[in-house]
């Protein structure tokens, strides 16, 4: 354009030729320009626009704009400049490429004309006016634009102010990427999560709910239109708040994916339902933590079971103890305790077999655990328990594998039955017969002989030692082995 006092030359239909000297301008640098919309829609004119030739005014500050112009339309990424009235003022070959539309039928008319659906028009119009008024820029400007074939064809832009030598904004250019693809998948990804057949939520970096699926309004019975924009934490049951609100703050923080945990929701009509989740960060096309998605599973069902499942321990009429899988005290019942004198307070998390086996049968029990910790179940195992006062407690215990609900080992259960009283009865049996004034002797399916008491042995004169074990009939004449077998 000419210097301040001449005429500008008139435009024809062919684009100009670069300038001699081309300025080396970063593509987000501010950029003086006239202060005027009229400059900027001239060059524009001049440069890309088949009209009747006309002569324009031009400012001495606009010398080097058609330089710049240059290097947006030379730029391998989509491009597009707006003045302060939202006419389109550059459209470099690659909007032409993606959209079907060449400059000559964009530069001059209003960006509005070529924006996909009215709700954005006007919400993106309005960014750009508040660009230009502010003199700010405005990032990852999504911009759904028109094409020829019908379809519509999303950019994905930066929008950075067109500075004059005052200060003042006389426009906006916005260099993007097409992102149309992007869009597809992002959109077929939401109907995914929408419709999957598990709880998905999304947060923003704030923890307001930017996605909540069919599943999760189903369990909770409210609709994802009341939900989405409404802040997470009121939806949790009070008393888990704050280490939700931990996890959030830690996956927001550090961009890395937390553990599960379990996520407490207050339904609509006041009960509670349980999921456990796993916080997934989401990142945007920078790099930089956008929100959080969490996928969940219901375990509403399963905790209720096993909170049946506990209180059946609990009140179980047998001694019944769990430990991890590191041989540590995780279940401890009621009648448990009255036998051991020990709360359960007292006993979890302390390793069972240091604390409450007799020294002596410490290798045998850690054995039967061992077994257990491999998936082999062991039944009527019999060892002494050690109570707190130091008494001992004969206990008969089946000790099975437990599992958690994944199928992965978690520990062993063991449900006893307290044989103390039997054992003492039946010492006081073998006392009475070892001591009865008459031969008495047992045998076992084999006819070996169990029981053999004194008076046995005194008669017979073979010791007790002689003959335990013995086939029975080594102590009957043989004249007489057929009527006794009989």
């Amino acid at each position: 354009m000419a210097p301040k006092g001449k005429r500008g030359r008139r435009a024809t239909a062919t684009p100009p030729s670069p300038p001699a000297e081309v300025v080396s301008t970063p593509p987000d640098a501010p950029v003086a320009v006239a202060d005027n919309d009229g400059a900027l829609e001239a060059q524009a004119a001049d440069e890309n626009m088949d009209e009747e030739p006309h002569e324009v005014e031009s400012p001495p500050t606009v010398p080097k704009v058609g330089e710049f112009f240059q290097i947006l339309r030379d730029a391998n990424a989509p491009v597009v400049g707006v003045c302060a009235s939202g006419n389109v003022v550059v459209w470099n070959p690659r909007m032409a490429e993606i959209t079907g539309f060449e400059a000559e039928q964009v530069v001059g008319r209003s960006l509005s004309d070529y924006i996909y659906g009215a709700q954005r028009k006007r919400e993106i119009m309005t960014t750009i006016a508040a660009c230009v008024a502010e003199s700010k820029s405005e990032l990852e400007l999504l911009i759904p634009l028109r094409t020829t074939t019908g379809r519509n064809t999303q950019v994905l832009t930066n929008m950075t102010p067109l500075l004059a030598d005052d200060g003042s904004c006389v426009g906006v250019y916005g260099i993007g990427q097409d992102v149309t693809e992007w869009a597809i998948q992002e959109k077929q990804y939401a109907n995914v999560m929408m419709q999957a057949n598990a709880p998905i939520i999304e947060l923003d970096k704030d923890a307001n709910v930017t996605l909540w699926n069919s599943k999760t309004a189903s369990m909770t019975g409210y609709a994802s239109v009341d939900i989405v924009g409404e802040p997470l934490l009121p939806m949790v049951d009070q008393s888990f708040r704050e280490r939700v609100s931990e996890k959030i703050e830690q996956t927001l923080r550090t961009g890395t994916a937390g553990a599960d945990f379990e996520l407490p929701l207050v339904t609509a009509t006041g009960s509670r339902v349980e999921i456990v989740l796993c916080l997934t960060p989401r990142f945007d096309t920078l790099g930089a933590v956008m929100g959080i998605v969490a996928i969940g599973q219901d375990v509403t069902e399963r905790n209720a079971k096993e909170m049946e499942y506990r209180k059946l321990i609990d009140t179980a009429n047998a001694p019944i103890f769990g430990v991890d899988t590191e041989g540590r005290v995780v279940i401890f019942n009621t009648k448990a305790a009255q036998t051991s004198e020990y709360s359960p307070e007292e006993v979890m998390g302390v390793d069972l077999v240091e604390t409450l086996i007799a020294e002596d049968f410490r290798p045998a029990v850690a054995a039967v655990f061992q077994k257990a910790f491999q998936g082999i179940e062991t039944a009527n195992f019999e060892f002494p328990l050690v109570t707190k006062t130091g008494r001992k407690v004969e206990i008969l215990l089946n000790a099975t594998p437990r599992y958690d609900h994944t199928g992965k080992l978690a520990g062993v259960v063991g449900i006893g039955q307290d044989i103390t009283d039997r054992i003492i009865q039946e010492q006081e049996y073998s006392r009475l017969i070892d001591t009865a004034n008459a031969p008495i002797f047992g045998v076992n399916c084999n006819y070996e002989v169990i029981i053999w008491n004194k008076k046995a042995a005194a008669i017979t004169q073979y010791t007790n030692e002689d003959a335990i074990g013995q086939e029975l009939f080594k102590f009957i004449s043989e004249d007489y082995r057929d009527a006794v077998a009989k």
